[in-house]
């Protein structure tokens, strides 16, 4: 039965501000709506095989290209993963502010039972759905490696259960960033040395990607994304540590913020491509990968700062744009969205394949059976544990 529970309620926030517990800060769920929004178009445009798939087919090839183009897909994972490391780093703050100390035990449960519910279902679904169609097909390691979260380490996922790599590397997250928090924050008051310990951490993810072996810098694997979750991360304790930086009069203008946000991503793409420079061997390969995924990185970081600002409606002297901001973010529409993004981030691989042959799995039955799904996730899967994870808050 799926029981309906009460969700925390969403408050304004600022710079500088811990939110009181089991509030939620303005503008995380529209920014999670465009996340999930450009993982579910960037699968519906997809080219598979050379052949056109949903949007190709019906005219509209130029979208398809335009999506391919600007590498949507992969853009609303790694602003997933900026949201996840930004989240957790403020709930991190919250706990040690309010008991001086993290309870890692209660947090660990608490991303497990806010993960593993609707993982579970989605598993259990395809699992009976591959036993009626044979193209529906993961092997048994796949199915151990989605529960085990090692997605990328042991094994390569199909389509089936390609997407659960992105919940792998979070929950590798999970488990590393919380230690470190717990033994660094009770040592020293002083915040930079928390601020110096994700700074080390990219420097170290920028090292694996430069120098470890080609299968330790796949894009499925933590090393090549740390930097993203890292990101979030470090705009966490900015928020609450770096004031100073975050609120220059430069960057507090959005037009300002907008335009370097474009700088860093365009950056990003030209630094990605190999443009003959020589260094060393296994450098030369890896280094324009360090540098990009950092610049897009930050560009993303910057981003979720500046949709929380704008959303932040004791935030002073809000300017067109910062209101143009958050009216987008904040409509019902983007607001159901992003209450529905992990679950959509799920089902979209089934209803919305690329290797769809079912009659279920065609355009548009497609997409309404990916939102009936995910809203039945989320009410049956999620919001029957929001009441156990705010008790284990205590």
């Amino acid at each position: 039965m799926c029981n309906r529970q009460a969700e925390p309620r969403a408050v304004a926030s600022s710079p500088g501000v811990l939110e009181p517990r089991g509030q939620r800060l303005l503008g995380l769920d529209g920014l999670r709506a465009l996340a999930v929004s450009a993982v579910i178009i960037s699968h519906l445009s997809a080219v598979p095989l050379g052949a056109p798939a949903t949007i190709a087919q019906h005219g509209c090839a130029w979208i398809a290209r335009a999506v391919a183009a600007a590498q949507l897909g992969q853009l609303g994972v790694k602003l997933f993963f900026v949201i996840s490391g930004f989240i957790i780093t403020h709930l991190l703050l919250q706990e040690e502010r309010r008991k001086s100390g993290i309870n890692l035990r209660l947090f660990w449960l608490r991303r497990l039972v806010r993960i593993l519910p609707p993982l579970l279902g989605y598993l259990l679904v395809i699992f009976l759905l591959s036993c009626v169609y044979p193209h529906i097909n993961p092997k048994p390691a796949e199915y151990w490696a989605a529960l085990s979260f090692s997605v990328g380490w042991w094994t390569q996922s199909g389509w089936w259960l390609g997407h659960t790599w992105s919940l792998s590397i979070e929950e590798q997250f999970y488990l590393l960033w919380p230690v470190l928090f717990a033994v660094l924050m009770p040592r020293t008051r002083d915040a930079y040395l928390l601020w110096s310990a994700v700074a080390l951490l990219v420097i170290i993810a920028a090292i694996d990607l430069a120098f470890a072996p080609a299968w330790a810098s796949s894009t499925y694997l933590i090393p090549a994304n740390f930097v993203f979750l890292a990101g979030g991360c470090a705009l966490a304790m900015l928020r609450q540590h770096g004031r100073g930086w975050l609120e220059s009069a430069w960057l507090m203008r959005p037009v300002n913020c907008l335009a370097l946000i474009m700088a860093l991503m365009l950056l990003s793409r030209l630094a990605s491509r190999n443009w003959g420079f020589t260094i060393s061997g296994a450098l030369d390969a890896r280094l324009p990968l360090v540098l990009s995924h950092t610049l897009e990185a930050i560009a993303l970081a910057l981003f979720v700062q500046l949709a929380l600002r704008s959303c932040a409606t004791e935030a002073p002297a809000q300017s067109w744009l910062h209101k143009a901001i958050a009216w987008v973010l904040q409509r019902r529409a983007m607001l159901w969205l992003g209450k529905l993004s992990y679950s959509l981030y799920l089902w979209q691989q089934l209803f919305v394949g690329r290797f769809g042959e079912a009659n279920w799995q065609q355009w548009p039955i497609n997409l309404i059976l990916t939102f009936m799904a995910a809203w039945l996730s989320y009410r049956c899967l999620e919001q029957p544990f929001f009441a156990l994870r705010e008790r284990w808050k205590h």
